[in-house]
């Protein structure tokens, strides 16, 4: 009887204990409540015609040992709890002792990723909009594909658990951890918590899988994607973390059409405290690229660039190019968008930008899976000999290349171009899901430094080699402009015959066709173009670039032989570039016909309502409005009732806040405010809305005002400056007249002039006045 008693009471109190647990989670995190009820799975394995492994690697091994379940009731996916379970004296490595010593071997704060629970649940990122949207029953199930090189385990462990805890039962197939060959003694440890994983869950789910090759994160995630066996292929970096909410918004995607390619709203995690950046992602972005074969990111079109239906913040984003790649994260002070430049960043800025993303599993097999020849490296094979710290001793087995190298390359860098345009080429699409959200904990450091294999090695060489595999494969004879800003001609790339012969099985689109339908707001340079530098016949000045790298005006400068910034190429259409990439993108020669000027020059306006906020007409000309560009700019277009880039809306702040003086004027159609760019001349710019005094303006006798700089009115002032090119835009189009003259062409009258020594402008044009004389000559000349 007291047996029975004790009994009870021990049950009484783990009861208790466990209902509480539950309601802590839930205190700390209220997504619990949000996340959909599902159906139980309906898993469809493999289909014959799926390549097996054939690559030489280990065969996977389960690492559970226990099917007992330990679901937490209430929890989203499986609920489950881990803790970490290192030797003793696993924090007295000398690394843990110092902030920099941290950062130099992880790019993160490690020893936060230590104390924080493996088991975390991370705050709602979902908009609300995102958040009620009801997912079909019997979607297909997934198989999460995580690639690991020497990853930190608390990082890594994390990064699993949070995809078990917050996949819904139905959907999550498999958790496959492909482990890349790390030399990290730590990881040793890790099958006995993969162990304790799978003897909380009904059946195990997550595997270990072992590489005895290591050659980057191509040769991974093929060997991923063979590995599983359910119908969608998820692939997450190892220092990822899943959200609430974050698999059904792509699982549904690819359940509608399962040719479509998508990728979730990725979050950055703070260094320090490894939070996920909250925040509204508005205006939309979509990936792109550059004649470098850069990724670059630039904002969407609302009108273009949505797909499906539904409020605007939760349409996916149509997406030539995923992200990917080691890039430069470049933040424009200019423009309303975010860049990446892998080629032109410091070493230290240079980040893996990620790829993570979803697509079917025999779709990704009939695309060709990843070129299996953009592997980063020299040798295929090695042996780990010894393992001391955070370092090896390598035996290395170059079998089929010949190099020089001492070690092989592990770069990020190519795979992600590859993939997107065969997608796009060979009958896919490809989207940015914005109901999906992500944390990724973007390292600062130089990783590629930290892996024993790439001592002495000049990773741009593999870096090349990969690009120049994806321009000959796909570009066709585009692939012309990839060599003239790369510089690469008559490098080796290896044989691309069978990604050649891809094209003609899947019967594949052109270069062409990529170009004209999905990245058509791409500026397009002409092949083998001549390049020339523009001369002041007057002075023998040269037009240049001497600083510009985003936004910027022209110079005037001696005219000196190879000058870069005086390399310029005359399109037959009327573009002006410069033939060179001085950051992300190509700059063209604009011209600015709205900038800030002394009110007393200021450009009168009408105000009329016009939908849901109001129009600006010319006072002079009502038949002309305020227009917001494709570019991000302002200028003057003849006047649309229905055109909502000429529609503002205002928020009245002025006499409610007493912080902010003015009104905040919103495009209607993007989210986008009209900002003074922290300039008292020179353009307006559009950028995200943050209601700050640079986006405060005031209508006041006719005339946009900002009330915190004075004697600033928006006005008519016709300037040449230099802005990243965009096609078929007549703001960026020139005439070289018979009479040596430069004109806009959207203003016959005025002319590009030579002020002094150093700045240009745009006049009325004079014939016989030398400053207006430009003449082209040979560049080098």
């Amino acid at each position: 009887m007291r047996r029975r008693q004790v009994f009870a009471l021990v049950w009484l109190l783990v009861t208790v204990g466990l209902f509480g647990y539950v309601a802590y989670l839930k205190a700390q995190n209220k997504a619990f409540s949000s996340l959909v009820s599902m159906r139980e799975q309906t898993n469809r394995l493999r289909q014959d015609g799926v390549p097996d492994n054939g690559n030489g690697d280990e065969p996977a091994k389960s690492q559970a040992t226990s099917r007992s379940a330990k679901a937490l009731d209430g929890a989203p996916g499986y609920g489950i709890t881990l803790e970490l379970d290192m030797p003793e004296g696993y924090m007295n490595d000398p690394m843990y002792e110092s902030h920099d010593s941290m950062f130099r071997n992880y790019g993160y704060n490690i020893k936060q990723s230590i104390d924080l629970p493996l088991h975390r649940i991370v705050p709602e990122h979902r908009s609300p909009e995102c958040a009620a949207i009801q997912y079909p029953k019997g979607m297909p199930t997934v198989s999460v594909i995580i690639i690991f090189f020497n990853e930190a385990i608390p990082t890594l462990l994390r990064n699993a658990m949070s995809v078990i805890n917050l996949s819904p039962r139905e959907l999550l197939g498999e958790v496959l951890l492909i482990d890349d060959m790390s030399t990290l003694p730590e990881l040793d440890h890790l099958p006995k918590h993969v162990d304790r994983i799978n003897a909380q869950l009904p059946k195990p789910l997550v595997r270990l899988v072992k590489r005895n090759v290591h050659d980057g994160i191509v040769g991974a995630r093929i060997r991923g994607a063979r590995e599983a066996t359910h119908p969608i292929i998820l692939f997450l970096d190892s220092h990822s973390e899943a959200t609430p909410g974050w698999l059904e918004p792509l699982v549904v995607r690819i359940h509608e059409d399962p040719t479509r390619v998508v990728v979730p709203n990725i979050r950055g995690h703070n260094l320090e405290t490894l939070d996920i950046t909250p925040g509204e992602l508005w205006p939309p972005a979509k990936g792109s690229f550059n004649w470098r074969l850069s990724f670059t990111i630039v904002q969407a079109s609302i009108q273009d660039d949505l797909v499906g239906d539904g409020h605007p913040h939760t349409r996916p984003i149509r997406s030539p190019i995923m992200p990917g790649g080691a890039s430069c994260f470049v933040l424009p002070t200019q423009a309303p968008y975010l860049a990446v430049a892998r080629d032109l960043c410091p070493r230290h800025l240079m980040v893996p930008f990620t790829g993570l993303f979803a697509m079917d599993r025999k779709f990704f097999f009939q695309l060709g899976e990843y070129d299996p020849e953009i592997k980063y490296c020299a040798s295929r094979t090695w042996h780990r000999a010894h393992i001391h710290g955070h370092s090896a001793n390598v035996i290395w087995s170059l079998d089929d290349h010949n190099f020089s190298h001492s070690a092989f390359a592990i770069i990020d860098g190519g795979e992600h171009i590859d993939l997107s345009f065969r997608t796009w080429m060979c009958g896919g699409s490809m989207e940015w899901v914005p109901c999906s959200n992500v944390g990724h904990i973007y390292r600062e450091f130089n990783r590629f430094g930290m892996d024993p294999t790439l001592k002495n090695v000049n990773v741009g060489v593999y870096l090349d080699r990969n690009d120049i595999r994806v321009a000959e494969a796909w570009m066709d004879d585009y692939k012309a402009l990839f060599y003239d800003f790369r510089h690469l001609h008559g490098r080796s790339f290896g044989d691309i015959s069978e990604r050649v012969a891809l094209k003609s099985k899947n019967k594949c689109k052109s270069f062409k066709w990529f170009l004209d339908n999905v990245a058509s707001d791409l500026f397009v340079p002409e092949i083998n173009a001549s390049s020339v530098k523009l001369t002041n016949d007057e002075a023998n000045l040269c037009l240049a670039n001497p600083d510009v790298d985003e936004d910027g005006f022209p110079k005037i400068q001696s005219c000196t032989a190879h000058n870069d910034r005086q390399k310029w190429v005359m399109t037959k259409d009327g573009y002006i570039y410069l033939n060179m990439y001085p950051r992300h993108a190509l700059l063209c020669l604009r011209v600015e016909s709205i900038s800030q000027v002394p009110c007393a020059k200021g450009l009168k306006l009408r105000q009329v309502t016009a939908g849901a906020g109001v129009q600006f007409q010319l006072d002079s000309n009502p038949t002309l409005c305020l227009t917001r560009s494709t570019d991000h700019k302002i200028q003057v277009a003849a006047c649309h009732p229905t055109d909502l880039s000429q529609q503002w809306t205002k928020t009245h702040t002025s006499e409610t806040d007493a912080q902010f003086k003015g009104h905040v004027l919103m495009g209607a159609d993007s989210g986008i405010c009209l900002d003074n760019m922290q300039r008292q001349r020179g353009p307006p710019g559009l950028y995200g809305c943050h209601g700050g005094a640079s986006q405060r303006w005031l209508f006041k006798d006719g005339y946009l005002t900002s009330p915190y700089v004075s004697d600033v009115c928006l006005g008519h002032d016709y300037q040449a400056t230099l802005h990243p090119c965009r096609p078929k835009d007549v703001l960026y189009q020139w005439d070289h007249m018979p009479d040596k003259t430069l004109r806009p062409r959207d203003n016959k009258d005025a002319c590009l002039a030579r002020i002094d020594e150093h700045t240009v402008r745009i006049d009325t044009c004079n014939a016989v006045d030398g400053r207006q004389w430009w003449r082209s000559m040979p560049w080098g000349s």
